[in-house]
């Protein structure tokens, strides 16, 4: 009989699921040749699989014989692909099994959605933010685990920044704890939330819990020069450097990571040099001017074209070598001289310091 064929009938199945939806299904069996219903022996289980393996196992109970019951729920975790093919298996006792594919279900992600826990700030350039998120299923309510997040700031269309959200397993949330840019314009921005689907290897976009698509919010700060030290004489074909220390105009803070570009202005003939950030919130300018007289220096944010600070140079005629070579080293060599020098005098006053002129000794001698 064992041999026999198995005829399985069953409700309750459906051909789309979410995540941590319960699964309630009612089956009854018989052997196809002999009509007779399957004895309550042999264990029952209802397996979904796809393309890698099995995702899920669900253990059935015999309400009976020939009738059985299958009740579980879905795992809240995302899943490994998006169909799966659903088997039930039959194992009696020396092995011996029947395992037959029964149906095809889909696990939908279209109801994902992103509850953000706290309020949003609106967002000054070079301050911190921390959010916390779940990721809810919303036909179910689950919380889902373990994904992977981003929350990105956009402005006119331009994705200025992206930051990936941490799972906190204990707690079951998403945290992001973050720098703004520096380089984001003010002005009105949103934050967006994708979510990144292994299955497809793509991203796509959550909703929020509140049925909107973004947060929006004000990005505020500039930044401005807090100080800056330059040479006090510049020479053609030198190499010349000027360093800024930039800041916050709200919060006063270093920015760190700005782009900073340097527009170089000499009678109608201009460069355009990119500072580099030395340490946090100093940024330095090189460049040799190529023609003596006078330059026109305007620092902006390469962003947005914001004017940070200008100034004035004027450059002289290239010098020569020793003048170069004097300013390089000149004082370490006068430093040099004084210290040679004060040696000197120590070595004289201690040899003949300790001397008594003869002249002086045959006088005395006569006066005594």
């Amino acid at each position: 009989m064992l041999n026999d064929s198995l005829v399985i009938n069953f409700e309750g199945i459906r051909e789309e699921y979410h995540l941590g939806e319960n699964i309630s299904l009612s089956f009854t069996l018989s052997f196809e040749s002999s009509k007779a219903e399957i004895p309550m022996i042999p264990n029952v289980t209802l397996e979904l699989s796809y393309w890698e393996g099995r995702w899920l196992t669900l253990s059935g109970i015999w309400k009976s014989q020939g009738e059985l019951w299958i009740n579980g729920s879905l795992p809240t975790a995302l899943p490994p692909s998006k169909n799966f093919t659903v088997f039930l298996r039959l194992e009696w006792q020396k092995n011996f099994v029947h395992q037959y594919k029964i149906f095809v279900l889909n696990i939908s992600i279209s109801d994902l959605v992103v509850k953000v826990l706290d309020r949003v700030p609106d967002l000054v350039i070079g301050d911190q933010v921390i959010l916390s998120t779940e990721l809810i299923a919303n036909t179910t309510g689950a919380r889902i685990d373990n994904a992977s997040i981003t929350l990105e700031i956009v402005k006119e269309n331009i994705s200025w920044q992206i930051v990936k959200l941490t799972y906190n397993s204990s707690e079951r949330i998403y945290f992001s704890n973050f720098t703004v840019n520096p380089n984001i314009p003010a002005g009105e921005a949103s934050i967006h939330f994708r979510l990144y689907v292994p299955y497809n290897n793509s991203w796509i976009f959550l909703r929020l819990y509140s049925g909107e698509n973004k947060i929006i919010v004000q990005v505020t700060g500039s930044p401005v020069l807090r100080s800056l030290k330059r040479p006090e004489v510049f020479y053609v074909d030198e190499e010349a450097i000027i360093d800024l220390i930039i800041e916050c105009n709200v919060t006063r803070k270093l920015l760190q990571g700005l782009t900073l570009i340097a527009n170089i202005s000499r009678n109608g003939e201009a460069k355009i040099i990119e500072l580099f950030e030395i340490e946090p919130g100093v940024y330095r300018l090189l460049f040799k001017p190529w023609i003596k007289g006078s330059y026109s220096i305007n620092i902006k944010r390469a962003s947005d074209d914001l004017l940070i600070t200008s100034l004035t140079i004027i450059a002289k005629e290239k010098r020569g070598v020793f003048a170069q070579f004097f300013q390089m080293y000149g004082t370490s060599i006068i430093g040099g001289i004084i210290v040679g020098l004060m040696l000197l005098y120590a070595f004289v006053m201690s040899y003949f310091g300790g001397k008594v002129p003869k002249r002086y000794l045959l006088r005395k001698k006569k006066k005594g």
